[in-house]
């Protein structure tokens, strides 16, 4: 390496930097400078034949050198010691022992212990009154149990017995307190103050009055053997059938990673107006981390699927919409096969045309599900149980359906796939919009769907009560 001189500088002679002495040497005074950092009694003799045998980066480093048993710079001479950092004001903590609250759907009360890593509580309560409904003659009549034969055993099994309705209480309180307990934990991370966690702790606790409860149940004896009750709450009131809380419910549902409604189309048009094509840019940013790049024979992968269903509002003929879905669905699924580079792959493309819809143009549309693959199913789907009581308790505390039921019972509102459910405002505005739209519409493992999946948007209205216990803004984990 060639060395340059600055103008009227002398060329130094060759140092003792570029010509160190015997390693032997240099340890040993390695190690007598490391001796006198530690005793604190660097001398200038002793730095000058440092300097002479290992140069001056070796004497710099000395001059820092720290002392390796007590974690503290060692003071020298000359050198000043370093600035102690400042020792931070200690954050506000929650002062109080506990903050509880009455609310129309459950009580709350929040217990704080930390600050973290221990974690608090958020008990919340729910105060139901039971009333205990026998079967009746008239009631054989209702749509649930039309075209059902009821035998002999059946029509001498319409009173409830004593031990069906502990049975009933008993396991309404048990399955509600352990589906909805601890599946999430919120989380207090505030710049300004200490940091807290809390879990969520339900109980379900009967009551005599039931002016006082938060829900009045009415449970519904049910023959053996005889066809479902469809259970449901309105409002303060619930009616469910007596196997809710101990015989699960069962369904085939796919496990969807991204739902979404494109649209709307232009009346009579599979065109993707400048709209449509930004609602697909989004897509394909969604999708694609989702595709494997050796398996370009596929949209996504052999994992992980795509399937397009196009749909039609109702003016016009049941044969034309047909056509017309099925068009739409194709212009989507070709237009993100290209922009993910994969054109040409097999695409899932379907249309159910006007099936269902009203002449609303957001029926103009195209329904997009990525949903994983199942090895050996061959339809992709997988088997979900649900424990309709617990079902049932997310409604009594303020959470909508979030299955598909197209063909709803009189006033009862159709919910179609990807629309937005009653409380998905409340989560996106408390959670984002992450957190909503993995709550739209879907026949799903879902809790408020078809199965027994808790989400984090789930826990809103509990985040809501804490939130306002507290003064602070929290977060579900």
């Amino acid at each position: 390496m060639h060395r340059f001189l600055r103008p009227g500088a002398e060329r130094e002679p060759e140092s003792a930097e570029r010509r160190p002495g015997p390693a032997g040497e240099t340890g040993a005074l390695d190690a007598g400078i490391a001796g006198a950092a530690t005793r604190g009694d660097l001398t200038p003799e002793l730095l000058l034949e440092l300097q002479r045998h290992a140069g001056n980066r070796r004497v710099q480093r000395a001059l820092l050198q720290r002392q390796s048993d007590a974690g503290v710079m060692t003071p020298i001479a000359g050198v000043p010691e370093p600035t102690p950092e400042p020792t931070p004001e200690p954050k506000p903590e929650f002062s109080f022992t506990k903050m509880a609250a009455p609310g129309p759907r459950f009580d709350s009360e929040y217990v704080p212990v930390g600050p973290v890593p221990a974690v608090g509580a958020l008990n919340v309560t729910l105060w139901v009154h039971i009333t205990f409904n026998d079967f009746t003659r008239a009631m054989m009549r209702q749509p649930d149990f039309r075209g059902h034969r009821f035998t002999r055993e059946q029509m001498a099994d319409f009173k409830w017995k004593d031990d069906e309705k502990a049975t009933f209480e008993t396991g309404f309180m048990t399955s509600v307190m352990g589906a909805w307990s601890g599946k999430h934990t919120m989380h207090l991370s505030d710049p300004d103050f200490a940091e807290y966690r809390a879990s969520v702790n339900i109980t379900v606790a009967t009551i005599s009055d039931p002016s006082t409860a938060h829900m009045k149940i009415t449970a519904q004896k049910v023959p053996r053997g005889a066809p479902r009750f469809r259970s449901f709450v309105a409002g303060d009131t619930a009616t469910l059938d007596i196997r809710d809380p101990s015989e699960p419910e069962s369904s085939r549902v796919f496990d969807r990673t991204i739902i979404e409604q494109v649209g709307a189309f232009d009346k009579d048009s599979a065109e993707l107006t400048p709209a449509i094509q930004g609602q697909v840019r989004s897509l394909v940013d969604r999708m694609r981390p989702l595709q494997s790049p050796a398996e370009t024979d596929k949209l996504l992968s052999s994992s992980m699927a795509a399937n397009f269903r196009g749909r039609s509002s109702s003016a016009g003929s049941r044969e034309h919409n047909e056509k017309l879905g099925l068009a739409r669905a194709n212009a989507v699924a070709n237009q993100i096969a290209a922009d993910l580079g994969r054109p040409g792959v097999p695409l899932r493309t379907s249309s159910v045309g006007e099936q269902n819809a009203s002449e609303d143009p957001s029926f103009q549309r195209v329904d997009v599900a990525v949903y994983k693959t199942v090895p050996g199913s061959p339809d992709d789907r997988v088997d979900v149980t649900q424990n309709v009581a617990a079902h049932e308790a997310g409604h009594m505390f303020g959470l909508g359906d979030e299955y598909i039921d197209e063909a709803p019972g009189p006033g009862i509102l159709p919910k179609f796939y990807g629309d937005k459910p009653e409380h998905y405002g409340d989560v996106e505005a408390l959670m984002g919009t992450e957190a909503a739209d993995d709550l739209l519409v879907a026949n799903s493992g879902s809790m408020m769907s078809a199965g027994s999946d808790v989400k984090k948007g789930h826990y809103v209205y509990f985040l809501q009560a804490l939130n306002d216990l507290t003064g602070k803004r929290w977060t579900v984990e």
